[in-house]
């Protein structure tokens, strides 16, 4: 193969440039994640750093909607039964996991929980040949390269710097992929002393600098102030493997098909190659070098729609919050104990809790011990799942029958989460779980009533204005993380009851984010969600995915804050009308700071009179003709705004009734 032409080196550059770029966005969403949840958001909340942090985690992992090949106990790689590398694979996902992690740094309080049940992230591992029989087949002497193994080339003797896809591939597939780029950093020694590469006795200074995208943009690669700069101590040079399946450039004359080739910015000639893929990996090699392990999609382009987007976040919760939940499948069985009949208990306590069959104790009295009937904590995934969040409706009418095939379960996904809670026990993991979901819940619920005057949680129900309106006091919250999840809590009247508490909860993250605003501030967490994931103008989507209803209760939200909210003239009066209504028959206005109670009955007052400004415009320009608003302001009606609305009207005072 000859060699590559300047002219040829320069374009293959120009290309790892322009992709690149492609991928800043990406790798910003990390930065600006990771520095809005610092905690100077929240100074006046009495939340400190690692509550928020918690939040920002768990909340940036449920919009990456994950997918369930993450359980790192229970990783299954897509390779047959038979295959011989197929055992042990799992170290590989475990090893890519806690890299996923280190680059998110994500908050230490969480990274054991997040190993275990979701990830955020990308990872790749590198294919290389693993053989010591020349003519053994392919499928024999490829395998997934432990990160961090010191085997191959010497350039693969660390993980990669970085991973870089095609620009023009969609959603950087590599399937679709031309190229991919494989940054490295190494010692200008350590690639002399190799003797494969053709490095310059005189390195420029410009190529021993790392290519940054940024210091803003890659804070992984910052340099802390009054540390020995590495570049000072050896010269390093940055270069990229190239794996090119198909690149033509008429131009530069430049034709590679299946062929790497190293190269490195500031120097004229490649490094290394071009050589075939199969004299570098070996005769038979048939697919890309890396396999990328996609955790998550990573979106090029914005949603369609703003239904679209809200329901990708919609499963994103569905997935997290069913995955969190069928990692809990212990049996239990209760054991009674008369203590005054047995001699030794603690001897025969440790053998009910041993894992022995059978257990020899010595009684006083034959029923001395006496074992119940076992149970199962939170076997039934789906109904806690929809008592929990209501937030997956589709899923509810699967068969309680675990024991059989579920009926009516609608995709593969759902179905493959019911054979897994099925099929997995995770027994050692029941406390655990249940302590992170607690502090989970327990923390959403107080970043939304620490911002609130009154103690007020609301969810939206049903048609367009009905919303419900509960209350959660400072003991509810106290009491939320030690509720045992269990199907005779779900089942009974009076737990169900506080379960309901934290389906509001939960509910508030995503109706505050569609409102956007005011003072309950689990909004700002879903609102820079959706920026994260590179979606503009999220206010302007979010308030057109309901409507005019959900502009009204975003209001609702800010006057219980304390704030006083002008009508703007284009609002549909009709609507808001129907939202405040529902709120006044369903709250307690009496409970409520009398100045926040007034300024509501002040802003529906000023609806009523902007919906008859507009009546009577219409009626002047065309005489005669029929009220356009009759039909949506029955209900409640205050009196003129000159007398103005009394608190004392809301407790079987002189209200009036009737339509306009």
């Amino acid at each position: 193969m000859p060699k590559l032409t300047e002219s040829q080196t320069k374009f293959i550059l120009d290309q790892i440039e322009a992709s690149e770029k492609a991928d800043r966005d990406f790798f910003r969403r990390y930065r600006v994640w990771r520095d809005y949840f610092t905690g100077d958001q929240f100074p006046v909340l009495n939340i400190g750093q690692r509550d928020v942090l918690l939040v920002a985690n768990l909340t940036f992992a449920t919009v990456k909607s994950l997918t369930s090949a993450l359980m790192v106990d229970n990783v299954q790689m897509e390779l047959e039964a038979d295959h011989p590398e197929a055992e042990g694979t799992e170290l590989i996902w475990e090893s890519v996991a806690k890299k996923g992690l280190k680059f998110a740094e994500f908050d230490e309080t969480v990274n054991a929980m997040v190993l275990d049940c979701i990830i955020a992230g990308e990872g790749w591992a590198k294919l290389t040949v693993r053989s010591n029989e020349a003519n053994a087949p392919a499928t024999t002497r490829t395998r997934m390269l432990k990160l961090g193994e010191v085997e191959g080339a010497v350039w693969t003797r660390e993980s990669v710097d970085r991973v870089i896809v095609d620009y023009l591939s969609t959603d950087r597939s590599i399937e679709k992929a031309r190229y991919i780029a494989v940054r490295y950093t190494k010692s200008a020694d350590e690639l002399r002393a190799d003797g494969r590469f053709n490095i310059p006795d005189n390195i420029d200074s410009d190529v021993s600098t790392r290519v940054e995208l940024g210091e803003d943009e890659t804070p992984e690669f910052r340099t802390e102030s009054g540390k020995t700069d590495g570049q000072a101590v050896e010269p390093l040079i940055t270069f990229y493997e190239v794996w090119i399946h198909r690149l033509v450039n008429k131009k530069t004359g430049l034709d590679l098909e299946r062929q790497v080739v190293v190269v490195a910015e500031g120097i004229d000639q490649p490094l290394y190659g071009p050589v075939s893929w199969d004299e570098f990996l070996g005769e038979g090699f048939a697919g890309w070098p890396f396999e990328r392990l996609v955790f998550n999609e990573v979106p090029d382009k914005r949603p369609l729609s703003e239904i679209e987007t809200w329901a990708k976040l919609q499963a994103a919760y569905n997935y997290v919050l069913s995955k969190m939940v069928n990692l809990i499948g212990r049996q239990k069985v209760v054991h009674r104990m008369d203590v005054n009949n047995v001699p030794n208990v603690a001897k025969v306590r440790k053998q009910l809790l041993s894992d022995n069959d059978m257990a020899i104790v010595e009684t006083e009295t034959p029923d001395a011990v006496q074992s119940g009937l076992s149970h199962t904590i939170a076997p039934d995934q789906y109904n806690f799942l929809s008592v929990l969040s209501g937030l997956i409706d589709r899923t509810s009418s699967i068969s309680d029958n675990r024991a059989g095939t579920a009926r009516n379960i609608r995709t593969a996904t759902e179905a493959g989460i019911v054979d897994q809670a099925i099929q997995t026990r995770f027994a050692e993991k029941e406390s655990k779980l249940l302590r992170v979901m607690g502090r989970m819940i327990y923390k959403w619920m107080q970043l939304t009533l620490s911002t609130m005057p009154a103690e007020v949680v609301f969810k939206m129900i049903g048609d367009t204005g009905s919303v419900e309106w509960q209350r959660v006091s400072p003991e509810d919250l106290r009491y939320l993380p030690h509720i045992e999840v269990k199907p005779e809590t779900l089942r009974s009247t009076k737990e169900n009851k506080l379960v309901s508490k934290w389906q509001a909860a939960l509910n508030i993250t995503l109706s505050a984010a569609q409102a956007l605003g005011g003072g309950v501030r689990v909004d700002l967490v879903i609102a820079e969600a959706l920026r994260a994931l590179g979606i503009p103008n999220v206010r302007e989507i979010v308030g057109n995915a309901t409507g005019e209803e959900m502009a009204q209760v975003y209001e609702l939200v800010r006057m219980l804050s304390g704030e006083k909210v002008e009508v703007r003239p284009e609002d549909n009066h009709k609507v808001h009308l129907q939202s405040i209504d529902a709120f006044l028959n369903t709250a307690n206005l009496e409970e409520l700071d009398p100045d926040v109670a007034q300024n509501i009955l002040d802003h529906r007052n000023a609806h009523v009179e902007a919906a008859k400004a507009i009546d009577r415009s219409i009626r002047t320009a065309v005489p005669g003709s029929s009220n356009p608003f009759d039909a949506g302001l029955s209900g409640q009606v205050v009196k003129p705004a000159s007398t103005g609305p009394q608190l004392s009207d809301l407790a079987g005072g002189s209200n009036e009734t009737g339509v306009l």
